[in-house]
């Protein structure tokens, strides 16, 4: 189980990444997104390969695709 902070910057991050502006972005980084919420990329990165069995790179990407949705 997750602590609350790591919940809050987890949930703060998948707001960002299912932003529908994200799409028209270039250069966007998944570890940019991290510092950007003050969250590390490391224990982001393993809280998304648990849930979607995905880099936070590869999500990334798949969202910006637009190859994946998250609801």
């Amino acid at each position: 189980m997750m602590n609350k902070t790591v919940e809050k910057k987890f949930e703060e991050l998948c707001t960002i990444m299912t932003d529908e502006k994200l799409r028209y972005m270039y250069d966007v980084e998944f570890e940019g997104l991290c510092e950007r919420i003050g969250a590390s990329p490391e224990r982001m990165e393993n809280i998304l390969y648990e849930r979607f069995g995905m880099s936070g790179d590869e999500l990334l990407e798949a969202l910006i695709n637009g190859n994946m949705q998250i609801k």
